[in-house]
């Protein structure tokens, strides 16, 4: 008998689970309860409402101009920021963004600059547009003094319709004009005027200075009070070359004690004895007729060449005579009432005539300078600097000596406009201790200027543009219009032909091989000369020689 697992079964009546009823809900009560909870919804966003997407504008920058430094012009920075002005009316800007936008505009030296003059400061991180404006104008401007105004007002010049408009000159004077302080301008204005534009000689250097310190102090001043600064420094200047270089001139007159002896014993006079400076005679020179002779030598007055000094100490006179009776003569003394030329120098009107001088003007103003193509550079003397209005100076940076060795002062350099007959063009120019302005080898580049030798004759040629009006030369090219015509041409007025002579043996060289550079310069040759009819190609010949290819001077290719 085995024993099986006993199985559970479930009971035949099972009870089902207890079931939990919802109540019903009324509509009514429904739609109060939704309508306070959206009034209350409504309630806390008033409280807090929420914040309403920002709106995204995108702003446009005005075109600032670029700042570039131009020395010539005293007003150049303020200026500009005038312009910045006008361009930021536009809209509404902090400080902050105009530095930005002004630094932004700066060429590389110009930000060194401005860098270098805000220290502690750092440029990149300023706020303060007008302590930017003040620092850019202080570097860059420059003030201009009531004469220096007045000066270029009455320097004012006209080169024509051509150059300028009329309108155009009117509103330069007027500019010119409203600068001349008017207020100020009186008797005692016109006076110290006339007395300034009276000095113009280089060696009144310092008195022009004077005069010129005593209108910036007050430009009041009047001529009595600059006339007596003027002989105040007159006295100065003679009495401190007393200090300086004090010179005691004075003549010893020595009597020969052998003559002195003859004199007492009843002798003869000693000009008796002694031979005649003016002919070499035995009589006294008050009774020589050769007394008021110039001397064919030295041309000096008082003596004939005979008995020329200058002469006898000249010869090198190496002789080998040994004659008893030969006497060398006696070598010249020096004598009272006597003179010797020591140095001799040109006048100054012999040495301009051989000079080259053009007239060049420079911010308004107008001077003489000297063509020199042995400078190496342009040279501004210190009287033309200040004329000009004494623009800014970059350092020296330059060693210079003068035609003898002697080192040449250069007191800094700066680039301006300058005008020489009509043209204009920049030029570096550097200032220095010269008495005249010269125009050095990059003055000849700048204007274009070759130096002519014919023969002898040294000639300054200026290239310009033809003087011959257009239509004249339109109406030569229509009238011989086969003459101007693109390419080489032919000979019409005469056949000529080459003939050989006879029983030569032809000459045949092989051709070298040229680079890849020549070979294409070659064939570009080869094929315009036989588009031109000027060379014909064969196929074989007996006659053959190698050609060298040379690039010419000219503009018409190799």
């Amino acid at each position: 008998m085995t024993n099986s697992p006993t199985k559970k079964t479930a009971p035949a009546t099972a009870q089902a689970p207890a079931s939990t009823s919802v109540p019903a809900i009324d509509s009514n009560t429904l739609a109060a309860a939704f309508d306070a909870f959206t009034q209350m919804q409504a309630q806390r966003q008033s409280q807090n409402p929420t914040p309403a997407p920002m709106a995204t504008t995108t702003r446009t920058f005005p075109a600032i101009p670029t700042f570039r430094p131009d020395l010539a012009k005293a007003n150049y920075a303020s200026t500009w920021f005038a312009k910045l002005e006008s361009l930021f009316r536009l809209q509404t800007f902090t400080d902050g963004e105009k530095c930005a936008l002004a630094v932004s505009a700066l060429d590389e030296s110009a930000f060194e600059d401005v860098a270098r003059a805000l220290l502690p400061e750092k440029l990149q991180s300023l706020a303060d547009f007008a302590k930017l404006e003040k620092t850019m104008v202080d570097l860059y401007d420059r003030t201009e003094s009531v004469f220096a105004k007045r000066y270029a007002a009455f320097n004012l010049e006209w080169k024509g319709p051509e150059y300028e408009s009329p309108a155009a000159y009117a509103a330069r004077v007027r500019e010119q004009v409203g600068a001349m302080d008017w207020k100020t301008f009186n008797e005692a204005a016109g006076e110290t005027m006339c007395m300034l534009l009276g000095m113009k000689h280089p060696a009144l250097e310092s008195f022009r200075m004077q005069v010129l310190n005593l209108l910036t102090k007050d430009p009041a001043t009047s001529m009595n009070t600059c006339v007596a600064a003027m002989n105040a420094a007159l006295q100065t200047n003679r009495d401190q070359r007393l200090i300086v270089n004090p010179n005691v001139n004075f003549v010893q007159k020595k009597v020969s004690t052998k003559v002195s002896t003859l004199v007492k014993k009843g002798g003869e006079r000693p000009n008796q004895n002694l031979a005649c400076p003016s002919c070499g005679g035995r009589h006294n020179r008050k009774d020589c007729k050769f007394k008021d002779a110039e001397c064919r030598f030295c041309h000096i007055q008082g003596h004939i060449e005979s008995v020329c000094r200058k002469k006898a100490g000249s010869k090198n006179t190496t002789s080998n005579e040994s004659s008893a009776n030969h006497r060398s003569k006696p070598q010249p003394r020096t004598k009272v009432n006597s003179v010797y030329i020591q140095n001799v120098y040109q006048s100054m009107d012999s040495l301009a005539a051989k000079r080259h001088m053009v007239d060049i003007t420079i911010n308004n103003v107008t001077f003489t300078a000297q063509l020199d193509d042995g400078a190496d550079v342009t040279i501004l003397s210190e009287a033309d600097y200040r004329a000009i209005g004494s623009p800014s100076l970059s350092g020296p940076g330059l060693s210079a000596k003068t035609a003898n060795g002697q080192k040449l002062k250069i007191r800094g350099s700066f680039t301006a406009l300058v005008t020489l007959k009509g043209k204009e063009a920049h030029v570096h120019l550097h200032v220095a201790e010269v008495p005249f302005s010269l125009l050095g080898i990059n003055f000849f580049q700048a204007f274009r200027i070759n130096i002519v030798m014919d023969g002898d004759v040294l000639c300054n040629m200026v290239a310009d543009e033809s003087l011959v009006p257009a239509k004249i030369i339109d109406d030569l090219k229509k009238e011989y219009k086969s003459v101007f015509e693109p390419g080489l041409g032919c000979c019409t007025k005469r056949k000529i032909i080459l003939q050989l002579k006879k029983d030569v043996t032809p000459t045949y060289v092989r051709a070298r091989r040229p680079s890849l550079h020549a070979a294409e310069l070659i064939k570009a040759k080869f094929k315009r000369l036989s588009k031109e009819d000027v060379v014909q190609k064969v196929g074989t010949s007996p006659w053959a020689a190698p050609c060298s290819l040379k690039k010419r001077r000219d503009y018409f290719g190799a």
